[in-house]
């Protein structure tokens, strides 16, 4: 199950640098930079489809069905979770 949390976790910080990024942007006719990172978005494109393949090859190689559904299980809540304590974060 290990494997499968580092893949998760990795999968996702991979999503969120584009997000990120567009949000380090200046507004209109401001000309801010950011932060960069080597590659642009193709690093974030490969590590996605590279995790996603991996993710893949762990999951039917290794779990049997409890083990997904107690990951599945534990990824909505997590999402949950995340969800509503943004929402008492913002202003």
């Amino acid at each position: 199950m290990t494997n499968v949390t580092v893949l998760v976790q990795y999968l996702f910080t991979c999503l969120t640098v584009p997000v990120l990024r567009a949000r380090d942007k200046g507004a209109a006719g401001e000309e801010k930079r950011g932060w960069v990172i080597p590659g642009g978005p193709v690093v974030p494109v490969l590590g996605t489809l590279g995790s996603l393949l991996l993710f893949r090859l762990v999951i039917f190689a290794e779990s049997n069905r409890a083990e997904l559904i107690f990951a599945a299980g534990s990824l909505v809540i997590g999402i949950a979770v995340a969800v509503l304590s943004s929402r008492g974060a913002r202003p």
